[in-house]
């Protein structure tokens, strides 16, 4: 049933879409983060065990809004416009060392045709959605519109999730609950929580900052009762990377007060989370935080498949997600240490172009004055944020995260090609 109504509404939305191509961006964004999956079996692993197939909305809308792109160019006569940004390159390479290498994982057999073909178009499929942004946004205009209605959507989706915690007391998995999505919401959350932060700090009226503040403390809510530590931390380093680079000292006061009312005034279990995170330090301690003891070892035990494909790493779908419970050491896995040299370029990319617009304006746009900068800002925030998470979950893997992440990824490299042909066209990468 629920996969009939999702082609029924893919037909009748095809037509809109042709129309207007950016609606389906939206599209994409609104199923991701309510939509249900529909499983559909599963594939084998060579390493580690059986993977589920799962088909989701937002794939069929991926599909739909690309192919309404290139239609709708074919028609004008236009070939397909994509800006040049610094990321452009880095994507490319990572998808191409992604495929090459689990191509040879398969004639290797240390990762499976179906797998390593889901796993793959998954990662890619990511990509794509940047892509489509970046071909098709072209005025701050419409980055701020989207950037509102990735709020909205948040904001929905923290009132669900939130109201489904206190129905139900257990912990938040949000619209699309399946049994471990709790840290996937966290790390969504975690994006939004401080690009709100990053628009509340730059705003300058009551009236703008009263909107960022509801954003922040739903999305700070939804992540203590998400009840994952991996977000904690993540959260916590984030705000303290976040105020000695942008130099606000007073941030360090929000984990600080976070932690000790987690500690002392909500619910045991998040108690016990909260004061088990000492566990990865405090050598006695240990027991508190069997979790994390469970994940080292699991890394341990990937290292001698490491030494043996150490270049361009096993394949993608070579081990489930959920057994190497870490993004770096998940990518050396699936595409060695060139994959994961690639992907530190991107990302030294990303922080080398975006970090200066922390401190820029549009003076000829009185009231986008700091919103490049603002975003910019909060993008960066909830990046440092998602990089340490990235240390106990493949949070770069997951569809409820990367999907929101590479469409905002693309808002702001949109934004960056605008302040760059407004202000300083000669810098322009």
């Amino acid at each position: 049933m629920e996969i009939i109504l999702i082609i029924i509404i893919f037909i009748l939305l095809g037509f809109l879409v042709f129309i207007k191509p950016t609606i389906g961006l939206m599209i994409i964004l609104l199923s991701t983060l309510f939509l249900p999956e529909v499983q559909l079996g599963g594939v084998m692993t060579s390493v580690g065990g059986a993977r589920e197939i799962s088909l989701r909305s937002e794939d069929f809308f991926l599909i739909l809004v690309a192919l309404g792109w290139l239609a709708e160019r074919t028609i004008r006569r236009q070939p397909p416009s994509i800006l040049s940004t610094p990321v452009n390159l880095p994507i490319i390479v990572l998808s191409i060392v992604l495929i090459f290498s689990t191509l040879l994982g398969i004639m290797a057999g240390t990762t499976s045709t179906g797998a390593g073909f889901f796993y793959t178009l998954k990662r890619i499929q990511y990509f794509i959605v940047f892509f489509l942004v970046i071909g098709n946004i072209r005025t701050l205009k419409d980055v701020r519109n989207n950037v509102t209605l990735l709020f909205l959507f948040a904001a929905g989706v923290a009132i669900w999730s939130i109201a489904e915690y206190l129905i139900s007391a257990d912990r938040i998995r949000g619209p699309f609950s399946r049994y471990g999505q709790p840290p996937v919401l966290a790390g969504f959350f975690l994006i939004i929580m401080f690009l709100a932060l990053g628009f509340y700090m730059k705003f300058q009226t009551l009236k703008a900052k009263l909107p960022m503040l509801v954003i922040i403390i739903l999305s700070a809510l939804v992540i203590i009762f998400a009840k994952t530590r991996s977000a904690y931390v993540g959260g916590a380093a984030g705000l303290l990377i976040f105020s000695v680079i942008y130099r606000k000292p007073y941030l360090i006061i929000i984990p600080v007060a976070l932690l000790i009312l987690m500690g002392s005034f909500l619910e045991p279990e998040i108690q016990e989370r909260a004061a088990s995170i000492q566990g990865v330090w405090n050598k006695p301690a240990q027991s508190l935080a069997p979790s994390w003891d469970a994940r080292v070892n699991s890394w341990k035990a990937a290292w001698p498949e490491i030494k043996n494909n150490p270049v361009f790493g096993l394949g993608a779908g070579s081990y489930q997600l959920g057994w190497i419970d870490n993004q770096y050491v998940m990518d050396v896995l699936y595409m060695g240490f060139l994959g994961l040299a690639v992907f530190v370029w991107l990302l030294i990319r990303i922080f080398r172009n975006i970090y200066p617009l922390r401190k820029t304006s549009l003076p000829s746009e009185s009231y986008d004055d700091n919103y490049i900068s603002a975003l910019s800002a909060g993008y960066l925030g909830g990046l440092i944020a998602l990089l340490v998470q990235g240390i106990a979950v493949t949070n770069f893997y997951t569809v409820r995260t990367m999907i929101p992440f590479w469409f905002l990824s693309g808002l702001v490299m949109v934004a960056y090609h605008i302040y760059h042909e407004k202000i300083s066209p000669e810098l322009k990468t």
